[in-house]
């Protein structure tokens, strides 16, 4: 009888945070994000890095590692408080990249600084650069492909 009060009670937790609108006790992720990121696993390689700004609007998550299971380049503010970057590196800058970027994705200063340091981009909506080549399109979700990284790949 315990056991069956202890699954019915973890069972429910999930309909009852949806109905609440808990942000604190679970996650919901987009279809077409989660297929985007689920096309990343399937088709790219493990030591991929990807530019997934759909983290940025889920608290405390970060859905390209563990959905994709992909190494992410994080454009956020709170990127400075997760990594301890050593001396010359780009990661304190990264959070005013990505800003620049969504203003202008084709300002090839910016762009080609990020297409250098990922390899994919997974953004909701269209980028026109040449630094980013698109593969693959789930919904509104787009996957990019760098330009610059797939020349050292080869």
């Amino acid at each position: 009888a315990l056991g069956a009060i202890q699954t019915s009670a973890y069972i429910l937790q999930f309909p009852y945070y949806r109905m609440t609108n808990s942000g604190s006790r679970g996650v919901a992720v987009p279809l077409d994000y989660y297929r985007a990121l689920i096309w990343l696993r399937d088709n790219t390689p493990q030591r991929s890095i990807v530019v997934d700004p759909g983290g940025l609007t889920i608290s405390g998550e970060l859905p390209t590692t563990w959905i994709a299971e992909r190494r992410a380049w994080l454009p956020t503010s709170y990127t400075e408080s997760i990594l301890v970057p050593p001396h010359g590196s780009s990661v304190p800058r990264r959070a005013a990249l990505w800003a620049a970027f969504m203003r202008d994705p084709g300002n090839a200063d910016v762009a080609s600084l990020i297409a250098g340091e990922a390899d994919y981009l997974v953004v909701p909506r269209e980028v026109r650069s040449p630094f980013w080549t698109l593969v693959s399109r789930s919904g509104s979700w787009m996957i990019y492909r760098s330009v610059a990284r797939s020349r050292t790949d080869a």
